[in-house]
């Protein structure tokens, strides 16, 4: 009589560890889904002609994976000219994602835009266009920061990003 309730125990146990490692497999579909992070990002030393006028571009985002598919970006910044003016900028990107291993497709679906820089067609042209296209990268999560790396392995594109 012990031995069967040990053995329905027993049964009871690895039945709910197969379920577990079920669900993480096919129903959890990566490690950052339902997370938010941090990132800030600098670039200056402008090359094109659109840009040459701007001594620098900072923004401060906030990257949440809200669920399984559906992501957005909260994007805060600033564009210092040559004249040494400011041009702040703040916006919301809508969009969908897939994960592959670490492989990170986003599609961007909608920009909303908060603040507008003045003076800056350019730029909120460049930030507008990004509606429709799709980017990827490939990301890793190394304890409470995100990497992300672009496909084609340049510099430019490659941040990381802090848990919060």
């Amino acid at each position: 009589m012990q031995i069967n309730k040990l053995l329905v125990l027993n049964i009871a146990l690895l039945t709910g560890l197969v379920g577990v490692i079920v669900h993480q497999k096919y129903f959890q579909s990566d490690e950052i889904t339902g997370s938010r992070w941090a990132c800030a990002t600098f670039e200056e030393d402008f090359i094109t002609r659109g840009y040459r006028r701007y001594e620098n571009i900072s923004d401060r985002s906030v990257v949440v994976f809200s669920s399984d598919r559906d992501m957005y970006i909260f994007q805060k910044g600033s564009l210092l000219t040559k004249k040494g003016e400011s041009k702040e900028y703040e916006l919301v990107y809508n969009g969908k994602y897939q994960v592959d291993g670490h492989a990170l497709t986003v599609d961007y679906q909608k920009v909303s835009w908060n603040a507008q820089p003045t003076e800056s067609e350019v730029f909120v042209r460049d930030m507008n266009s990004y509606v429709g296209t799709k980017t990827d990268f490939i990301y890793k999560v190394e304890d409470e920061q995100l990497f992300f790396f672009n496909q084609s392995e340049t510099e430019e594109s490659n941040f990381i990003c802090y848990r919060i």
